[in-house]
C-alpha cells in the first residue's frame, strides 16, 4: 500500500508494483547515465513458471503471455523480426547456461 502526499492510500497489485518499479527505473535511466558502462541492470525479477505463445488474430505478430500461479504477469506482442532477435538471444543464453553447467559437473 502506498500513501500519497495528501494522505490518500493506494493499494497496488504485485504486477502494478513491479510495473511501477520498472517505470521508475526507466525514468531514472533517462535522468542519470548508467554507472556500469552501459550494461543492463535488472530492476526486478519474477520467476515465471508458465508462458503461453500464440499469434494475433491476423496471424501477423507473436503474442507472449507470462503467467505465475495462474495470474497474468504480462502479455506482450512482438513483430516477427523482434521475436527472431529474442530467439537468437535466448538460444545464446541457453548455450551459455549449458556450458556453465558442464563446468560445474566436471569440478
Amino acid at each position: 500500500m502506498l500513501e500519497t502526499d495528501s494522505g490518500q492510500a493506494i493499494t497496488l497489485t504485485v504486477h502494478e508494483a513491479l510495473q511501477l518499479g520498472l517505470l521508475i527505473q526507466r525514468l531514472k535511466d533517462q535522468i542519470e547515465p548508467p554507472q556500469s558502462g552501459g550494461a543492463i541492470q535488472p530492476v526486478a525479477m519474477i520467476r515465471i513458471p508458465d508462458v503461453i505463445v500464440g499469434l494475433t488474430m491476423h496471424h501477423d505478430q507473436i503474442v507472449v503471455r507470462f503467467q505465475n500461479d495462474g495470474a497474468d504477469q504480462g502479455t506482450y506482442v512482438f513483430s516477427p523480426e523482434i521475436a527472431q532477435i529474442m530467439r537468437e538471444g535466448l538460444d545464446q543464453k541457453i548455450r551459455e547456461i549449458e556450458i556453465e553447467r558442464g563446468r560445474k559437473t566436471k569440478q
